[in-house]
């Protein structure tokens, strides 16, 4: 592995690190003191003595520990995509993932692993602490966004530039944006970079330096080593690295869940309760189910085969449950209401006997596409965020809608085939934290 504990270079400018680093340690003093590192937490937000900002795009960032161990970096980073360094961050003693990363100052070492650091949102007012331009984090927030998905490396530059983006052009105009000093250091040879190109970037970021990052798009986590000094005090130890964090959707408020969810977390399980099922006039699960002889639970797991009165149930079913745990019900509504007139109508022997072409089955099915429309998100609130929601291989004899709702009874829908259900053991749906989605390798 390439050490870069050298990356001070030619390039940096004495003077100016020595009142940059004193100045850190005056600011600080003011909130160290009460610190203990040894099998401590700390936060970055404490270790730098300024206040969290109360709003902004930090409150969108996943919880993220306050401190991590880089257990092991690599120079370029070749997993993801090519990035400066590819690092493997442990929380403790498990893997939090591992990143793609960029060093944001020359004038620091970039420590040999494994190394603590501090986790500060790019955006807190602490970032000016560990930062020479703190002004220009959101471009570079831009910028690594547009990397992260593949809009930046490999592309062509403009004229004048020749050739592709790379990775270290992408790190010589973070150093640009960020930086007092420039270096070439880990660039493995001037093939590998181009002022031109980097310059193209910074000119680039520069125009979006307001970008605030939201729904499904990457916020910027810096990493910070830290340790003590001579007098006992915290202080920055060595090379600050960005990563990039996605900021999650949140879920919409009243979020909808399919049937694939609904039949599994019922108290028979098999994944755990959920209570929303006792909401049910009766019996919870054990209440009947209009004319068809069997409870709710029985008909959400009776298979259609074809019989509309099943592919209507499982779509009611699951519309009916996400209403009682507090979705809206208003894109919805009209559909629910008719089918629960036609439920109350016909048994599921009588809908079996009819042919594809009965108005009466054809309105079946055209309700239960927009019930079902309504409980994956496609109309109505939206639906949760969540790995628990299975596909139900019964209801998947729905086709979903386009997003084109007809107000018309629709023709039998076709039948895609059915995905083999799998449950994760949760109750409620949750937000993922985010981590790199890369096998993590055997370290050195």
């Amino acid at each position: 592995m390439m050490s870069l504990r050298h990356h001070l270079g030619s390039y940096s400018n004495k003077s100016k690190q020595t009142t940059y680093w004193e100045e850190k340690q005056v600011v600080k003093a003011l909130s160290i003191l009460k610190v203990t590192v040894a099998g401590a937490a700390v936060s970055a937000v404490a270790l730098f003595g300024v206040p969290k900002a109360q709003a902004g795009p930090c409150d969108i960032v996943p919880a993220i520990p306050a401190t991590l161990t880089v257990q092991n970096w690599k120079n370029p980073g070749d997993l993801g995509v090519p990035s400066y360094l590819d690092m493997w961050l442990y929380d403790g003693a498990n893997l939090f993932g591992v990143f793609d990363g960029w060093c944001v100052d020359v004038g620091r070492n970039l420590e040999d692993p494994p190394f603590d650091v501090a986790t500060l949102c790019s955006y807190d007012l602490g970032a000016s602490m560990v930062v020479d331009k703190p002004a220009y984090l959101g471009a570079v927030n831009w910028l690594l966004n547009r990397v992260e998905k593949g809009l930046i490396i490999g592309q062509p530059a403009p004229e004048p530039c020749v050739g592709s983006y790379t990775y270290g052009d992408v790190q010589r105009a973070i150093w640009g944006l960020l930086d007092f000093s420039q270096s070439s250091n880990g660039l493995n040879g001037p093939e590998n970079w181009s002022d031109c190109r980097a310059n193209k970037l910074v000119e680039m970021a520069s125009a979006h330096n307001g970008f605030v990052p939201g729904c499904d798009e990457l916020v910027g986590v810096l990493l910070v080593p830290y340790g003590l000094d001579d007098q006992g005090k915290l202080v920055i130890v060595g090379q600050v690295t960005i990563i990039m964090v996605p900021a999650p959707c949140d879920e919409p408020p009243g979020c909808t869940l399919t049937p694939g969810y609904w039949k599994t977390h019922s108290e028979y399980g098999p994944a755990p309760y959920d209570d929303t099922w006792a909401q049910l006039a009766d019996t919870g699960a054990e209440t009947p189910f209009f004319l068809s002889g069997q409870t709710y639970y029985e008909a959400l797991w009776t298979s259609p085969s074809g019989n509309a009165y099943y592919i209507l149930a499982h779509a009611y079913i699951a519309a009916e449950l996400n209403f009682l745990n507090g979705t809206d019900p208003s894109a919805a509504q009209v559909a629910f209401t008719e089918a629960t007139a036609l439920l109350n109508t016909y048994t599921p022997a009588q809908i079996a006997a009819l042919k594809g072409n009965s108005p009466v089955r054809q309105a079946f099915v055209a309700l239960a596409g927009i019930l079902d429309a309504y409980n994956n998100g496609l109309i109505g609130p939206g639906h949760c965020v969540d790995g628990n929601d299975v596909v139900d291989p019964v209801v998947e004899e729905v086709v979903k809608p386009a997003k084109m709702i007809p107000t018309k009874a629709l023709a039998p829908l076709p039948q895609p085939e059915a995905m083999a259900p799998t449950v994760q053991p949760s109750a409620k749906p949750s937000k993922m934290l985010y981590q790199r989605p890369l096998a993590p390798l055997a370290l050195d």
